[in-house]
């Protein structure tokens, strides 16, 4: 996995890992890829994927995810341009991110997200190679799964990033969002 900086976010309560599990999220159009992290904060696994066809109810649904998993800090990826620039699909990130803020218990984070669904399709493809010609219905199937995944993958970036900085996972990351260390 490339190493990735630390992203931007924002935090409204200072809770760390051992106080409840963290949820990834990779937030896009249609879909909301959801991940879970284990009570230690070492691992991240792919849970589920959420229609996003209203705001108001995605953050319902991933509100009562959060509640029913004990889960303190919701993981955003943000779409970093190449070069660390917030592009506009960050900036709609990161306006989806600001409505999460009202699940009830949470904090909000903003995570690096760059080449994460790519690693993810490719982590995907080298353990399940699909044969046969793909149907609409596999095809939705597996950009579900590629979702879940992807947000494992952002989720397992910041676990991984909080223990290897020692930095506890309430720390708070600036908003307005900064760009990461040029690399």
């Amino acid at each position: 996995m490339a190493d990735r900086d630390q992203g931007t976010g924002a935090s409204h309560l200072g809770t760390g890992p051992t106080e409840g599990v963290a949820l990834g999220l990779d937030v896009g159009e249609r879909r909301i890829g959801v991940a879970k992290g284990d009570p230690t904060g070492l691992l991240a696994s792919p849970l589920t994927t959420v229609l996003r066809t209203r705001d108001a109810d995605a953050v319902q649904v991933i509100a009562a995810l959060a509640a029913e998993l004990g889960a303190r800090t919701l993981v955003v990826g943000l779409p970093l341009g190449p070069a660390g620039e917030v592009t506009q699909q960050a900036q709609r990130i990161q306006a989806f991110g600001r409505k999460l803020r009202s699940v009830p218990g949470t904090r909000v984070v903003f995570w690096d997200e760059r080449f994460t669904t790519q690693e993810a399709e490719e982590s995907l493809r080298a353990v399940r190679p699909r044969p046969g010609a793909p149907t609409a219905r596999r095809r939705e199937a597996e950009r579900r799964r590629i979702d879940a995944a992807a947000a494992a993958v952002i989720l397992q970036d910041f676990l991984d990033h909080q223990r290897s900085a020692g930095t506890p996972t309430a720390a708070a990351i600036s908003d307005p969002p900064l760009s990461p260390p040029e690399r």
